[in-house]
């Protein structure tokens, strides 16, 4: 277990993924990581996913994380993100979706490399599985250095969401556009990058991203 002083959210949006959802869930509250937050936004879900809700308290509490679990009309991903971003009391802030997975150490790997760097936004991998479990891509940033590196170096990667690792404090006056129907990650971290943030990379840390064809795009 690494013990620390700051305190990590996981925001995890959802909608009518139940199937995948307690998998998601148990990536997390497997990591060797605390103090550690789970948020859940439900954000409207029509199907069984109100039904994990106990078992996440549970669990999450025989692993010593703590949950917020939240219920909305459904307003789209980024509404989601935006309430979990407001009710989320953590340092440092990870947005994950219901149908992917967090590698292991994936937390711990990327505080560790953000309080070594003092740095405002660390950058993992990601890796791409399909139905069967089987690995499809693998995408690593590509830099020649593990500390820092320029925004505009960043803004020439992959923007995705799965990616990063905020300070809560870049994030105050940030909220995701609501009114986007599509790339509303990308758009939100251009503006993060805006602020002339300091970056770092570690590459050993991943998220593992599900090839799912049921046409959901919402987390």
């Amino acid at each position: 277990m690494v013990i620390s002083r700051n305190k990590v959210s996981v925001i995890i949006p959802t909608y009518n993924r139940f199937n995948f959802l307690r998998e998601s869930i148990e990536s997390v509250i497997q990591q060797e990581y605390r103090p550690l937050e789970l948020v859940v936004v439900d954000d409207g879900s029509t199907d069984s996913t109100s039904d994990l809700k106990e078992w996440a308290a549970e669990y999450a509490e025989s692993r010593d994380v703590s949950v917020l679990w939240f219920k909305q009309n459904n307003r789209g991903v980024s509404a989601a993100r935006n309430l979990g971003l407001k009710k989320a009391t953590g340092d440092y802030i990870l947005f994950h979706d219901s149908d992917d997975l967090l590698g292991e150490e994936r937390i711990s790997l990327q505080v560790q490399k953000l309080e070594k760097t003092h740095a405002d936004l660390c950058a993992a991998s990601i890796s791409r599985f399909d139905q069967n479990g089987e690995e499809i891509t693998r995408y690593t940033p590509d830099v020649l250095r593990e500390e820092k590196i320029s925004s505009l170096e960043l803004a020439r990667m992959h923007l995705g969401t799965q990616m990063f690792m905020y300070k809560k404090s870049i994030l105050n006056e940030m909220s995701w556009n609501e009114e986007l129907p599509c790339a509303e990650d990308v758009e939100f971290n251009f503006r993060v990058l805006r602020q002339d943030v300091q970056v770092c990379l570690e590459p050993k840390a991943r998220t593992l991203i599900r090839e799912t064809d049921d046409g959901i795009k919402l987390s």
